[in-house]
């Protein structure tokens, strides 16, 4: 198995410090080597291995300025280690810390690191050394520091082309130069010379101090297979060579990526798994992981597992999802099947006013022959009804009824309604009915005019009679004397 690194850590300082406190990398095992880059930015700056680790690198200056030191410490970590204290003169110190998981448990660095004080180097280059490793198989780690002479201003790397970032970090800390370092990798095949790897800085700044460290880490050696005994009556028995029962699986992973206030990336591992042929068939591979699920006290624990899926571009439309499913209705034996589709539905925000929810539904109705068809809906959940006080409450219902054309009249609608009526007791139950009816004012009787019109304050001297006309008016203080003849 090769050596990888499993995760990072850094120390960024926010101000002028002597000591630097590197947190373990996250997830880091015993056994894994820890390796700390230091990069110091202060005027003939020395910077110190915590305790018990071992200088790989001690403290150097930048061929452009002693005001840049750089150094490189590492241990093999195990349980109850806790996070190793760099220190260094007053200065802004930056720090990496890179867990390297698989590395040789005895001599996990292969040669001898070495430095580069980047003399003859000139903006934006940023160079670590060659190295030469004696074992095949070596974790090529360069470490890349760079001082930034410019107050007030922060730097980053882009890596060399050969290799793969695994952290990028910087002061920046207000009217003080600052400090930078990259972490870098390649994984090696054979045992030659590395060559030079070169980063390249990025910052407003051109009053720069580069440096550079290289390592190659070995990788532990490989579980031996039983090897095969001397005697004649093994050899008799295991004449033909013993193959392995398993199949090698290389992996690989890459280090999470500290998103800052935002959550962190899990640990991504890649892994080229050959598949079962299946014939004519797909080949398909079964994936299962336990996934531990928050308890929600009483209630159910859920999961959610989500898949992104491409959309057609509709240009300058939306791009919409049409996601179908066959679900099975319970049998209700001689009674129709029914399916509750249920759906939470947000409502627009009407202001002061109520929200409402506009549900249309295409219905086909059975039918009737010659009479007209008809449609029954009922509500699942009753309305409920505002309390009017002393008198009834009503729940009003408004329908959209369709009417027939008449042709040139006018198109009516006859509605039908049954009302009750209040019980007279032994006398007829009635209903009153009120109508507009015609009047003609000034009229007396039915069959004959009046020869004058009544005033409002006339007074009727005898009585009215269907064919004789008033000879006054009646008033309404007055009574006629007599009955009509």
């Amino acid at each position: 198995m090769p050596a990888t690194i499993r995760s990072t850590s850094n120390f960024i300082a926010s101000a002028a410090v002597t000591t630097g406190s590197v947190p373990l990398p996250a997830g880091w095992q015993p056994g894994d080597v820890l390796y700390i880059v230091a990069v110091l930015a202060a005027a003939t700056g020395t910077i110190t291995a915590p305790a018990g680790y071992a200088p790989e690198v001690p403290s150097f200056h930048s061929a452009a300025t002693t005001s840049a030191s750089m150094a490189l410490f590492s241990k093999k970590l195990a349980a109850g280690d806790t996070a190793p204290a760099v220190t260094c003169t007053s200065g802004r110190l930056c720090c990496i810390g890179a867990a390297v998981m698989g590395a040789d448990q005895v001599t996990w660095t292969d040669v001898a690191a070495a430095s580069d004080a980047n003399s003859g180097v000139t903006f934006p280059s940023v160079r670590a050394p060659s190295v030469t490793p004696v074992t095949p198989g070596c974790l090529l780690i360069t470490f890349h520091g760079e001082y930034e002479g410019t107050v007030s201003v922060s730097v980053t790397f882009t890596p060399d082309a050969s290799e793969t970032e695994a952290d990028d970090q910087s002061t920046v800390v207000s009217g003080s130069s600052n400090a930078g370092v990259e972490v870098a990798w390649a994984q090696l095949a054979g045992t030659g010379a590395t060559g030079t790897k070169t980063a390249t800085a990025a910052t407003s700044s051109t009053t720069h101090g580069p440096m550079g460290i290289a390592v190659a880490v070995r990788a532990a050696a490989a579980a031996a297979i039983g090897g095969q005994p001397g005697g004649s009556t093994w050899r008799r028995r295991y004449r033909r060579p013993q193959v392995p029962l398993w199949t090698p699986l290389l992996l690989t992973a890459t280090a999470a990526t500290d998103a800052g206030s935002a959550d962190d990336t899990g640990l991504v591992v890649t892994a080229a798994v050959p598949l079962t042929e299946s014939g004519t068939g797909a080949d398909t591979l079964a994936v299962t992981a336990a996934v531990p699920l928050a308890d929600a006290g009483t209630g159910a624990e859920t999961i959610v597992v989500g898949s992104p899926v491409a959309l057609a571009d509709a240009g300058s439309g939306a791009e919409t999802l049409t996601v179908s499913a066959a679900v099975p209705a319970a049998d209700a034996g001689a009674g129709t099947d029914v399916l509750a589709v249920s759906a939470a539905v947000p409502a627009a925000d009407a202001g002061a006013g109520a929200q409402a929810l506009a549900v249309t539904a295409a219905v086909p109705l059975a039918e009737g022959g010659t009479g007209a068809e008809t449609l029954t809906v009922t509500p699942s959940t009753p309305a409920p009804l505002a309390e009017s006080g002393s008198g009834t409450d009503v729940l009003a219902v408004t329908v959209t009824v369709p009417l027939t054309e008449s042709g040139t009249g006018a198109d009516t609608l006859n509605l039908l309604m049954a009302r009750a009526l209040a019980d007279a007791g032994a006398a007829l139950d009635a209903l009153a009915t009120i109508a507009a009816g015609p009047f003609t004012i000034g009229t007396l009787t039915a069959g004959t005019a009046p020869t004058a019109a009544l005033g409002a304050g006339d007074q009727a001297t005898g009585a009215l009679s269907a064919s004789t006309a008033a000879p006054g008016a009646l008033t309404a203080g007055t009574s006629s004397t007599g009955g009509p003849s």
